[in-house]
């Protein structure tokens, strides 16, 4: 025990040393724990709960319940030990927002080039950190505060610091609910060879995969809306914040509702994108060797060029709208066997709208799936010659030109086969991600290709052509024609 008559010195020392012993300790948990806070800050899929500072905070919260112990044990209470404990509390704080800077900052938190992609995972980091705030963060601020009638600078510290990941929780929502979701999304690759142009948009899954997850945040998210919106009316939290407050009507109500606005947001910016297809500057087809030697894809064949390019826009939309389609059928599974559980200890009121609001939004993102794998189908009927309006006016002109039905019918086999080394050349550079997407759109091919083909077939083929001509213009079988449709994304 220090002697009253003579402890400023003391205090001093024990300061000092108290404060160089605590940091210690927690650079040694930072040390250990380097590979998980380089991790954090990668590209990719993250975990909740997997942050690293949620461990620091633990400790700095034990640190200082321990040294409230020591400090009450070894110091006497009066006004300038109490300056002491709260210079240690500070010191402490001051080490919480060194690691924090970054996450509030986006600061190392990502490399990639696209906001969207660094944006949905902030989302996620950011309710991560501000949950295990709402966890402690009573116990915290009145550790804090030795004397607890009145705040101290280091309480102060914290609330600051507690309204800033606020904000930036609140900041991350607004961009990904707001029309900065489209950034990047309309950039379309200005590169000779683009096999992946209608694939899954780059940003698209991690966004999809932001969706999901935000729905194990419902109670800090709920908390954020509410802190923020106090903040928006507070002045003293104005006056502690770089930039202004979220407003109220930027953060949707909850994650159902966010969900939703960003998914809808995420499928105005894939038709963005898709009608780039249409313009200057799409991405280029592919013209391998095999390629080259189809009139398909002659420098003069404008109009079928641009089949190509339109299959690829109806390509890319199915393949990114699948996904939103299956993300979406998981997160309404999710909500419903949460519902089911909390239903077993008390009602949960709204559960239907959630599910309704969400339900409905699914319903138009199937709708237009259906939409454009039929539309893809369709131009593929088109370039093989094979759609119904084509084959309308053959059947007239046929019928009308006894004399030149040879011809016809030699032009028709002549435009489907021609048609059919041009798709098959596309084949491994047209991809389907999904399994279940291959599927789909293989029996839907089947279904609108193959049976007009074959229906054709049967009942033209039978017209006597000589050898050579029977071996050039019946190149493609019916049964042949259904095996290369069906395994056609085989390769994806």
């Amino acid at each position: 025990m220090f002697e009253k008559n003579n402890h400023t010195a003391h205090f001093k020392v024990y300061q000092t040393v108290r404060i160089a012993k605590l940091k210690a300790e927690l650079k040694a948990q930072e040390t250990a724990c380097a590979a998980q806070w380089t991790a954090a800050a990668l590209d990719g899929p993250y975990e909740k709960g997997s942050h690293p500072f949620k461990e620091y905070f633990l400790l700095a919260y034990w640190l200082l319940r321990s040294e409230l112990q020591l400090w009450g044990s070894t110091l006497p209470s009066n006004e300038e030990s109490l300056h002491v404990f709260v210079a240690i509390c500070e010191a402490l704080i001051a080490e919480l927002q060194r690691v924090l800077s970054p996450i509030l900052s986006e600061e190392k938190m990502s490399k990639n080039n696209n906001p969207a992609v660094r944006k949905s995972k902030l989302v996620l980091v950011r309710l991560d950190v501000l949950e295990t705030f709402n966890d402690r963060y009573e116990e915290f601020r009145d550790l804090c505060r030795p004397d607890v009638r009145h705040e101290s600078a280091a309480s102060m510290s914290l609330s600051t610091m507690r309204t800033a990941v606020v904000t930036a929780c609140a900041r991350s929502i607004e961009y990904m609910t707001s029309s900065g979701i489209t950034e990047g999304f309309s950039t379309v690759e200005n590169k000779a060879d683009v096999a992946s142009a209608c694939d899954l948009h780059p940003a698209a899954g991690n966004i999809m995969y932001c969706c999901s997850e935000v729905q194990d945040y419902a109670a800090p998210y709920r908390r954020m809306r509410e802190l923020s919106n106090a903040y928006y009316s507070s002045a003293s939290a104005k006056q502690q914040l770089e930039l202004p407050p979220v407003p109220p009507n930027s953060i949707p109500t909850d994650t159902d509702e966010f969900t939703t606005i960003v998914l809808d947001n995420l499928f105005a910016a894939l038709e963005e994108r898709a009608a780039k297809f249409d313009e200057k500057g799409r991405p280029p087809l592919k013209r391998g060797l095999s390629a080259k030697s189809h009139s398909l894809f002659e420098a003069e064949d404008k109009a079928a060029e641009e089949m190509i390019l339109t299959a690829r826009k109806h390509l890319f939309m199915a393949n990114n709208l699948y996904s939103v389609s299956n993300h979406l059928r998981e997160i309404i599974e999710k909500g419903e066997d949460s519902a089911t559980a909390k239903k077993r200890a008390v009602p949960v009121a709204g559960v239907k709208g959630k599910a309704h609001r969400l339900a409905t939004f699914a319903k138009k993102v199937e709708t237009r799936l259906l939409a454009e794998q039929t539309a893809f189908c369709d131009v593929l009927l088109s370039a093989l010659g094979m759609s119904p309006q084509e084959m309308a006016e053959f059947s007239s002109e046929y019928a009308r030109d006894k004399s030149g039905q040879g011809r016809l019918l030699k032009a028709k086999f002549s435009t489907f086969n021609t048609g059919m080394d041009a798709l098959l050349a596309q084949q491994g550079e047209w991809r389907v991600a999904a399994a279940g997407l291959r599927d789909r759109l293989a029996a839907l091919m089947v279904s609108k290709i193959q049976s007009e083909y074959n229906a054709f077939y049967s009942t033209y083929s039978v017209v006597k052509f000589s050898k050579k001509h029977m071996d050039e213009y019946l190149k493609y079988p019916p049964a042949v024609v259904e095996r290369h449709l069906t395994g056609f994304f085989g390769r994806a």
